[in-house]
């Protein structure tokens, strides 16, 4: 009796450990995921806001922006985005 409940308790034993290293796995697995999307959302907030800086005609590009008629900003005057 006592080596079938060895036996038992191996393979308990080995099946918990198989199940710690999957769960130590998928862990991993979620962490390079997250760790890709944290790098994608900053990018991305980074362009947003780059975006909205050049609607706002305080970027760089700022005398490539065009006003509401289609014509070229000549003045470096900031406008509201509500009238670009």
């Amino acid at each position: 009796m006592a080596d079938w409940r060895n036996k038992l308790e191996m393979i308990c034993n080995k099946v918990k450990n198989q199940l710690f290293a999957k769960g130590v796995d998928n862990l991993e697995q979620c962490k390079a995921a997250n760790d890709r999307n944290a790098r994608l959302v900053r990018h991305s907030q980074n362009s947003t806001s780059s975006l909205l800086d050049l609607l706002r005609n305080q970027g760089e590009s700022g005398q490539n922006i065009y006003d509401q008629l289609g014509n070229r900003s000549r003045s470096g005057i900031s406008r509201d985005l509500t009238k670009v």
